[in-house]
């Protein structure tokens, strides 16, 4: 049955591309960035793992991306850093405990491709996103449960956030 959804995602997610943005170069790159996605977040909630391959995807999305915009490239550049910088350095205070590796990876390859300005904006998405889904999460466990240890996976959320800010 997931299987099914995850397909129905692709399928989904493509299509409002291309209604978005027409038939181009850049709408093929955020429709295979948009795959990479889907499956990073479907890895990451069930197992808090992203997959590099999926960061490689996006990654070569973002270089071609920054191809076909070329005189743009500081903001292109600055999108890779930025954010990436920022969770880079929570992950670093944390010890690895407050955000995973793959998420920084993955907002240092979609910062690439869409600029520091939409990154940003994907960014403040994901926290405003997991926040509240997260929090009625906790709100609906049991009482009994214990809350050490929980993980939080990231990924899903900046993934929407990156969606989102590509579909405008």
């Amino acid at each position: 049955m997931v299987r099914f959804w995850t397909a129905l995602a692709h399928i989904a997610g493509w299509c409002l591309l291309f209604l978005c943005h027409g038939v181009q170069a850049t709408t093929f790159c955020y429709g295979v960035t948009t795959s990479a996605l889907i499956t990073l977040s479907v890895s990451d909630w069930k197992r808090q793992m992203i997959p590099p391959v999926c960061n490689l995807v996006i990654l070569g999305s973002g270089i071609v991306n920054l191809a076909l915009h070329y005189r743009d490239w500081a903001q292109f550049l600055l999108g890779a850093v930025l954010v990436s910088g920022l969770l880079y350095g929570l992950r670093r205070c944390s010890g690895g405990a407050a955000i995973g590796g793959g998420d920084v990876k993955l907002a240092a390859a979609a910062g690439l491709l869409l600029g520091f300005r939409r990154m940003l904006l994907a960014f403040a998405i994901a926290c405003i996103l997991g926040a509240v889904v997260e929090g009625v999460r906790t709100r609906w466990k049991r009482k009994g449960q214990s809350e050490k240890g929980q993980v939080v996976a990231f990924g899903p959320y900046l993934s929407l956030g990156i969606y989102l800010m590509m579909l405008f």
